[in-house]
């Protein structure tokens, strides 16, 4: 089954998360808040090397995009600004809640791709109202598509049961030889 995802941050996670979705028959729309980075990747350039992207990112089914009205036809909104994993702050997320808000709806799932502190995923939901899914990035510089396409195992927290099941529906074609699924409901002192 294909489904449309709205890719936001197109650095090393956004460029290799949107490939590797690309890769797997979704359709892609990347954005990022800078022109410049857009530019390149309208030009078939990456802003980043990774090995194998190029052909899974730039065969005409992705498109590059500033407009945040795409968002509204959209079943998942990815957050994948690269962050450090000590940043506390996350004014590019606070950023992102705010600018998003006014074209999300209830039945799309935000993915947060990026490294957050603990609570970041349940802020998310209830500023924005619709379910979230925490799908931590695990990247290999050099080797990260390949990471991506060919993973040992996936851990992601979601906040409902039906966000695990649209989760194993996106990944079932990767190779994958476990899944470790977490419900939020099922571990009350967990936050995802």
């Amino acid at each position: 089954m294909s489904y449309k995802f709205f890719i936001m941050g197109m650095w090393h996670l956004g460029c290799v998360t949107a490939g590797g979705l690309n890769y797997l028959k979704h359709k892609v729309t990347c954005f990022d808040y800078d022109p410049r980075i857009l530019k390149k990747l309208n030009d078939k350039q990456l802003p980043i090397y990774e090995k194998e992207l190029s052909d899974k990112l730039f065969d005409g089914n992705v498109t590059f995009t500033n407009d945040l009205k795409e968002l509204s036809t959209v079943d998942f909104v990815c957050i994948a600004f690269d962050m450090e994993a000590n940043n506390v702050t996350h004014n590019i997320i606070d950023k992102v809640i705010a600018d998003i808000k006014p074209y999300i709806n209830e039945k799309q799932i935000i993915i947060v791709r990026s490294q957050v502190s603990v609570g970041v995923c349940d802020k998310i939901q209830k500023e924005l109202g619709c379910d979230v899914c925490y799908f931590p990035e695990n990247l290999r510089l050099g080797v990260a598509v390949y990471d991506f396409l060919n993973p040992n195992w996936i851990v992601f927290g979601v906040s409902s049961p039906r966000v695990g099941t649209f989760m194993r529906v996106v990944l079932e074609e990767l190779m994958v030889t476990q899944i470790c699924l977490t419900l939020k409901e099922e571990i009350g002192r967990a936050h995802v």
